[in-house]
């Protein structure tokens, strides 16, 4: 694949066909040992999406949401330092398939070069959009809220 085919591939489409939601909810439920993560649709009917996260990005994502500051920085807080370094913003997350174990998602980050659409899971887009100083809109398949 040439680069120019490259980027073309992570052109970013401005129609992003979803929902926006918010985290609600950030848990664990014993004896399960894993956190889970309840995002819940902005404007009515205010359907929701729960599903687990590892361990790791579940603490994570509460140091983010809870805004603590760290001895040094975790790889979360690494990779957003790296992004401000290089001048790029995280404009929103996309989440938009389910696989029937796993949920993915995309960053779609921005610089004066354009926009790309990188995949992730979405426990990281949680906490790299929980870092950021301005809103982050989550943005979720309607088919995947329930």
């Amino acid at each position: 694949m040439t680069q120019s085919e490259s980027d073309q591939e992570f052109v970013l489409s401005k129609n992003l066909e979803g929902v926006q939601v918010e985290i609600v909810n950030l848990k664990v439920d014993l004896p399960d040992v894993y956190p889970k993560v309840t995002l819940r649709e902005i404007d009515p009917p205010k359907r929701e999406l729960t599903f687990s996260i590892g361990t790791n990005e579940g603490i994570a994502l509460s140091i983010a949401l809870s805004n603590i500051e760290t001895p040094k920085p975790f790889t979360h807080q690494l990779l957003d330092m790296v992004l401000k370094e290089w001048e790029l913003s995280l404009e929103s997350i996309y989440i938009g398939n389910f696989d029937g174990k796993s949920y993915s998602a995309e960053l779609i980050i921005s610089s004066s070069k354009g926009s790309r659409r990188l995949n992730c899971r979405p426990s990281d887009a949680f906490v790299l959009a929980s870092m950021q100083k301005r809103h982050v809109p989550i943005v979720v398949e309607v088919s995947l809220l329930s």
